[in-house]
């Protein structure tokens, strides 16, 4: 690994961490792997969320996984309602493989040649927190069956 990108990266890495400071919430770093793990409580289902930077691509990836499992019976379904999520978000995407039967909100932010201030920290996590608890839970309805994708649909243009 490239010692200088390791530094840049490394750099990042605590400016996440003051951020997360800054706000007082409670997290889990791995300095070596620059990694950072937090619980976050929703206003119906509780989001976990990790943050790794990659220092290779000079990248910070922040991941919230669906905290259910998926159903194999539901994937056209939840492919066409992360895609219609997807396209009501300004920013960051729900990404839903069914093969991996992964299910997770992601937002990254590139950091080459730039200074990082904790503010674009606090709006990754701003945002990332907003999304994923506006669509979480329905999102775990429609994969449980307990809604179809219409009713789905309807509940995530409510504001």
């Amino acid at each position: 690994m490239n010692e200088i990108a390791y530094l840049n990266g490394l750099n990042v890495f605590q400016t996440v961490k003051n951020a997360l400071d800054n706000i007082g919430w409670h997290y889990d770093a791995n300095e070596q792997e620059l990694r950072i793990s937090l619980g976050v409580d929703g206003d119906d289902i509780p989001m976990d969320f990790d943050i790794s930077i990659d220092s290779e691509k000079e990248i910070i990836n922040l991941y919230s996984h669906m905290p259910f499992e998926l159903n194999d019976e539901k994937q056209l379904e939840l492919s066409l309602a992360t895609n219609f999520i997807n396209n009501q978000l300004i920013d960051g995407s729900f990404d839903y493989s069914p093969k991996d039967k992964v299910l997770l909100f992601r937002m990254s932010c590139c950091y080459v040649d730039s200074l990082l201030s904790t503010k674009v920290i606090d709006y990754m996590l701003d945002f990332s927190c907003f999304a994923t608890d506006k669509y979480n839970d329905k999102l775990a309805k429609l994969n449980q069956g307990s809604i179809t994708l219409q009713q789905c649909i309807e509940e995530c243009l409510k504001r």
